[in-house]
């Protein structure tokens, strides 16, 4: 049947076939390295990606002018040590202030009520002064049968 068919009609079936399965090796394992196809994991063939047109170079940034240089800062001179402040003494316990007695309530003052209001005192006419009395002169003693020592009594035994 090949051997009218082919077109290698002078070969025998058996070599057409291996020819064949040579073929198709050779052709499945050179198909990955050729330039414009490439292979899909189940053997089918996509073609190549179009190359990516070239970007255009970008310009040159301009140089940055130089800084100047920043002068060292001096050194600061060491600080002094501050010198250790003395322990304050221990301030002795004050003691508790014993607690103060309640004070008892002082009780409400009632309301005093209120006072009538007192009326006006007429006033008092000017009273006259009074002339000074002139001094009334010493009696003198009298030393009598019904006295006592100067002094007279009266029948009953009383004083004058």
């Amino acid at each position: 049947m090949f051997s009218t068919l082919s077109p290698l009609a002078g070969y025998s079936t058996s070599r057409f076939m291996i020819l064949v399965v040579l073929g198709l090796v050779s052709f499945a394992c050179a198909a990955p390295f050729q330039l414009k196809t490439t292979t899909h994991s189940l053997g089918t063939f996509h073609p190549q990606v179009p190359n990516i047109p070239n970007v255009p170079n970008v310009p040159n940034v301009p140089n940055v002018p130089n800084v100047p240089n920043i002068p060292n800062i001096p050194n600061v001179p060491n600080v002094p040590n501050v010198p250790n402040v003395p322990n304050v003494p221990n301030v002795p316990n004050i003691p508790k202030i014993p607690n103060v007695p309640n004070v008892p309530k002082v009780p409400k003052v009632p309301k005093v009520p209120n006072v009538p209001n007192i009326p006006n005192v007429p006033n008092i006419p000017n009273v006259p002064n009074i002339p000074n009395i002139p001094n009334v002169p010493d009696v003198p003693k009298h030393e009598g049968k019904n006295t006592h020592h100067g002094r007279f009594f009266h029948i009953d035994g009383s004083a004058m």
